[in-house]
């Protein structure tokens, strides 16, 4: 299936044809299930299926697909809500396992490695949470920023999906980076 195809599909499943929104969903699930499930880590991977995170991650697409603006931007924008969602599920395994009394969690400088790995979850959170904020404000600029750093397109392959020029799409990079950096700064 090409761009046209998932952009008309998202359109469908906007205006609410139900037919386009299961296939849709579909396409979410298989796409995302097996390449998120290494990313999960073992101690999460312990304690919640990737389908599970998946399918809450599907459940808060339907809810939110009339905010989006790009069509084009569909699976970016759909990645970005499922890394979001893992990345709750591991905030709040780590900090149960923090607050877990005895073994391991009792040995000297253990508090400090969990505050370290929940800092880092933290940033990891405010990153997804800003590209998702960017995604409804700045679709454009964020799906060539998505195309490029997590799908490693070239600027031209990104000029001819988007039917623009390079230049164009050099400066949405930039336009994209900089207002990332910016909601960084301020969250």
């Amino acid at each position: 299936m090409d761009g046209s195809d998932t952009i008309e599909l998202v359109r469908k499943a906007k205006a609410g044809d139900v037919e386009a929104t299961a296939q849709l969903c579909r396409q979410v699930f298989d796409r995302f299930v097996e390449e998120l499930r290494g990313d999960l880590g073992q101690a999460l991977r312990r304690q919640y299926d990737t389908v599970d995170i998946v399918q809450s991650a599907i459940a808060e697409i339907l809810k939110n697909i009339g905010s989006l603006r790009n069509e084009a931007a569909f699976f970016a924008w759909a990645k970005t809500i499922c890394r979001h969602k893992m990345a709750r599920k591991r905030k709040k395994l780590q900090r149960q396992e923090a607050l877990t009394p005895g073994g391991e969690e009792d040995l000297p400088g253990k508090d400090l490695a969990v505050e370290a790995l929940l800092e880092k979850e933290e940033d990891l959170e405010r990153l997804y949470e800003a590209l998702g904020e960017l995604f409804l404000t700045d679709p454009e600029e964020m799906g060539a920023l998505y195309g490029q750093y997590w799908e490693r397109k070239s600027i031209e392959v990104l000029a001819k999906e988007y039917g623009t020029s390079q230049r164009t799409i050099h400066r949405r990079l930039e336009d994209a980076r900089r207002r990332l950096q910016e909601r960084l700064r301020r969250s």
